[in-house]
């Protein structure tokens, strides 16, 4: 009816293979003893990912794959329009339209994951309620203003932001900073909107955030230890908790009710008539257990010797050693440079100037 050819040998397949060729080809090229390899294939697809780029949404846009155009639609909604990348069985070369490019997708992925964390929604909603004006710049830049305000000797009482972003921990505050600039990016006028509106686009990003984590977070735990048919909970559901409990024992020397107070861990209800903080002594035998797992039981013993004795040098020194030795350290974590090399750096006595001017030269400070 059409011109398509009756012989099903003859005809293109369903699904048009331009979409998965590029990322499938990547995969069987990547092998290791004749199968896909998939740390060699993660290599090799970044190095891809960070040849295309994220393709800018203007209206041209020029392919590997065809001509792609995008189109605006009704309510922001951007569609992508692909001509000229395969040919349909009718005869013509298609036109397929997509939600996103695959490349967009796998880099916003990428950049999720490698740097945002889940946060609590509600209290960024709150605390970014609490603002009198739109937000108009990083995260950073407000606790930048504030503190040049008070060096300055200002009178001034504090900025609300300021505050607000202050109090976030640390994966707060970076995500939120990363969610700033994706809306920026995807939104130009996002500056000029109310600040009621900011607030409801930074929430409700922050929420997808959260959904895309949870769940890449269940595939990786699935792959690690999961199994079909069965509920999908951790072995050690908080490793990161229990190996410091087990790090406040055998270094610190601390009792289970000191780490119980220094983890905020309440104590157990029958504690005075049993005096034992069972919670916590279980949290460090589970830590302990990660701790020689990874170092061997003779290895975790030199290992926790060795950070005592590294614990009572650095209170040993004196406030400014300690602040130099701190900027070394600074300066090697802001190079991309092993923190050994830092103490190679305090053996050797050089100097923060000395370091920075060498490492900013391209050079290795000797």
């Amino acid at each position: 009816m059409f011109g398509i050819p009756n012989d099903p040998s003859r005809r293109y397949p369903y699904r048009p293979s331009w979409k998965y060729d590029e990322p499938l080809d990547l995969l069987y090229k990547s092998k290791k003893d004749d199968r896909p390899h998939v740390p060699t294939f993660a290599r090799n697809l970044l190095e891809w990912l960070g040849a295309v780029g994220l393709l800018r949404e203007t209206a041209g846009t020029s392919s590997s794959h065809g001509d792609l155009r995008l189109a605006k639609m009704d309510r922001g909604q951007l569609l992508w329009v692909l001509s000229d990348a395969y040919r349909d069985p009718t005869g013509y070369l298609a036109v397929d339209v997509l939600h996103a490019p695959r490349s967009n997708a796998a880099i916003l992925a990428a950049m999720t994951a490698g740097l945002a964390e889940p946060v609590n929604v509600e209290q960024v909603q709150e605390g970014l309620s609490s603002l009198e004006t739109p937000l108009k710049d990083t995260l950073d830049a407000y606790i930048e203003e504030d503190w040049e305000r008070l060096k300055a000797g200002s009178d001034y009482a504090g900025d609300p932001a300021a505050d607000f972003v202050g109090d976030l921990d640390d994966a707060s505050f970076a995500t939120l900073e990363y969610v700033l600039a994706l809306l920026r990016y995807h939104r130009p006028g996002f500056d000029d909107l109310p600040r009621q509106e900011q607030v409801g686009l930074v929430e409700t990003a922050c929420g997808h955030i959260n959904e895309f984590l949870q769940s890449l977070r269940r595939l990786e735990a699935f792959l690690g230890y999961g199994a079909s048919n069965r509920n999908l909970r951790p072995p050690i559901r908080e490793p990161q908790r229990d190996t410091e409990a087990a790090i406040l024992r055998d270094v610190d020397g601390l009792n289970y009710r000191e780490i119980g107070e220094f983890l905020n861990i309440p104590l157990p209800p029958k504690f005075e008539i049993k005096g034992e903080h069972q919670t916590v002594r279980k949290m460090v035998e589970r830590g302990r257990k990660i701790l020689v797992a990874a170092y061997g039981e003779e290895g975790w013993l030199r290992k926790a010797e060795a950070m005592k004795a590294e614990k009572a040098r650095w209170w040993a020194l004196s406030e400014a050693e300690r602040s130099w030795e701190l900027d070394l350290e600074g300066a090697a974590d802001e190079f991309d440079v092993p923190l050994r090399e830092a103490r190679r750096w305090i053996d050797s006595g050089l100097s923060v100037e000395e370091v920075y001017r060498a490492l900013e030269d391209g050079q290795w400070p000797d």
